[in-house]
């Protein structure tokens, strides 16, 4: 009966802690999938999966380290398993007060209202030049001319296969058009340009 009340307090310690360290580094940075998905910006599930595993070996070490030292002294099991969380949880903690201040909070509002995404297809809306380039640092999209009205942008992906789909519709002021010398890739509809690129 003594191990299992101790084991609930171990528990109890342990998910207290490690719920006030998870709330207090969350910030409220902008984070979504039209912003990180062609900038190479966004954490992967794994790197984040990665750091869950970490946290897990050093408590479960350090568990194991409690029971070896309680036999031949004791501990105080409150102060032990919070300081043992806070260990296990230091990379989020470092990551906290490591982050640079963000910048183009704006800008970035915009596009993440702009944009829906199931896991599978990316849509973004209605975005403007500047919006466009944003998203597009790292110019794997194509260049847009400087006289872009709106963009949509549709893109179905697959991780794990690494297929893709891109189609991006592209409107102008009524009256211009797109010079397809420049924009040979793009094909008129009678409405926008399009853009499209696969792969299976």
């Amino acid at each position: 009966m003594k191990v299992l009340i101790e084991l609930i307090k171990i528990i109890a310690v342990t998910i207290i802690v490690g719920y006030l360290i998870l709330n207090l580094t969350q910030n409220d940075y902008v984070y979504c999938e039209a912003i990180d998905e062609f900038s190479n910006s966004s954490i992967g599930i794994f790197d984040y999966l990665g750091v869950i595993l970490l946290a897990f070996i050093i408590w479960i070490a350090g568990f194991v380290i409690y029971f070896l030292i309680k036999k031949k002294k004791k501990l105080n099991i409150y102060l032990y398993f919070s300081i043992l969380t806070l260990i296990a949880f230091h990379s989020f903690i470092y990551n906290e007060f490591t982050r640079a201040p963000e910048q183009d909070r704006e800008i970035k509002i915009r596009i993440c209202e702009k944009s829906t995404d199931d896991g599978m297809q990316l849509n973004i809306k209605k975005l403007n030049k500047n919006e466009y380039d944003y998203i597009n640092k790292t110019n794997w999209l194509p260049s847009l001319p400087n006289e872009t009205k709106s963009v949509n942008v549709k893109y179905y992906r697959d991780h794990f296969l690494g297929d893709f789909h891109l189609i991006i519709d592209l409107e102008i002021p009524l009256g211009q058009k797109l010079d397809t010398t420049v924009y040979s890739k793009w094909t008129f509809n009678g409405k926008t340009y399009r853009f499209e690129e696969y792969q299976d």
